[in-house]
């Protein structure tokens, strides 16, 4: 979970998922608490894992959009 802090820490729009072949409980909350977007477990289906990557694209680019436009809002033309 060290490495995941360290990456959003410095990159807070970038998106983790993780892969992992334990499947706990305990290691699925400490990657929530550390702001992982998608736990996945060895073995999973190859579906499940472009599911979990195409969302984690899609919501890197949503927050990405949220920061350009606070940095640069749209002018009134009046």
């Amino acid at each position: 979970m060290a490495v995941t802090r360290y990456v959003k820490e410095r990159s807070p729009n970038t998106q983790v998922v993780l892969f992992t072949a334990y499947d706990e409980m305990s290691l699925s909350l400490d990657a929530t608490e550390a702001g992982v977007f998608a736990f996945l477990v060895k073995g999973c289906s190859p579906s499940l894992i472009l599911q979990a990557l195409s969302g984690a694209w899609d919501e890197k680019q949503r927050r990405d959009q949220e920061d350009s436009q606070v940095a640069h809002p749209p002018t009134g033309t009046g």
